[in-house]
């Protein structure tokens, strides 16, 4: 009974922004340009996918790759030097761990901190080549209508429109204990989400194009990907919402010198038309919809 009630409760609490959602799904595959990039979004998605990780993706312990200090100035700026080095210990993992899985949720956000600026500049590199657009933070003047396009500075610490921009972030540690207990039997190592960032577009032929920016990015590794832009997909498992989240692993000097070129972050592709949906608001629904779930 209790049961019934929270499933039908948290059915409610999204109806209004499921609306929303399937009328903007419906408005795009009304089009029939958009169906035939949709078709080839599938496409790039299935030859991604027969190669992507086989089994259960999981967040491994880093192995040590030097002694003393871990950056120097060859390697990366002042910023993430000072930060890494700061944190040795939490980054660089046991020479000989019986588990390879990594247990620690500190030494778990230590890895995503070290690669949040790092998958930042992929992002704004893949967005380059694809007319990719970023979000603005609410307190930004929107004469550009919210969102802004790439720039080969953006994501940098000088520039100043970096400033402006919403960047995805890291997971709230709150959310992620939630998670970790509710989803994983207290399992850090299977949380893939606490370094997360996203690519906004216009046109579902942009999104085509970053996808195969991604997918030619030879630093970076597809783990898994899940297409909710198909067809056949079920838009009510995600209260309507439409995106392609993909797992990618990050594999530089930096990221090998730091020991996280094996953590796992997150990067959502999303059409504007949703993202203009997807306001804090919508979003708190969402996670208090998938609470009432059990999610």
């Amino acid at each position: 009974h209790f049961r019934r009630r929270a499933l039908k409760q948290s059915r409610e609490l999204i109806e209004p922004d499921q609306a929303k959602y399937h009328q903007v799904w419906e408005n795009l595959t009304a089009d029939a340009q958009e169906q035939d990039h949709l078709a080839t979004l599938r496409s790039i998605v299935q030859k991604l996918q027969s190669v992507t990780a086989i089994g259960e993706v999981r967040q491994c312990t880093p192995l040590v790759e030097q002694e003393g200090s871990i950056l120097d100035g060859a390697h990366a700026d002042v910023h993430l030097i000072q930060r890494a080095n700061s944190v040795s210990s939490l980054l660089k993992g046991p020479r000989d761990s019986p588990n390879p899985h990594i247990t620690s949720l500190d030494q778990l956000y230590v890895q995503a901190r070290m690669c949040e600026r790092i998958l930042r500049q992929k992002v704004v590199t893949w967005a380059l080549q694809s007319n990719g657009l970023f979000p603005l933070a609410k307190d930004v003047d929107l004469e550009s209508g919210g969102f802004v396009p790439a720039t080969k500075s953006m994501g940098m610490m000088s520039d100043q429109m970096s400033y402006q921009v919403k960047w995805g972030g890291i997971k709230k540690p709150l959310r992620a204990v939630e998670k970790a207990c509710r989803s994983y039997n207290g399992d850090c190592s299977r949380l893939l989400d606490l370094c997360r960032q996203n690519c906004c577009f216009k046109t579902v032929r942009d999104l085509c194009s970053c996808l195969e920016a991604i997918r030619d990015d030879v630093e970076v590794r597809v783990l898994r990907l899940k297409n909710r832009m198909d067809l056949d997909y079920n838009g009510a498992s995600s209260a309507g919402y439409r995106d392609v989240a993909m797992n990618v692993k990050i594999n530089t000097e930096t990221t090998r010198k730091l020991g996280v070129q094996d953590h796992i972050c997150e990067v959502q592709l999303i059409l504007v038309c949703f993202a203009e949906l997807k306001n804090d608001q919508g979003h708190r629904r969402y996670v208090k919809f998938r609470d009432e779930r059990g999610e």
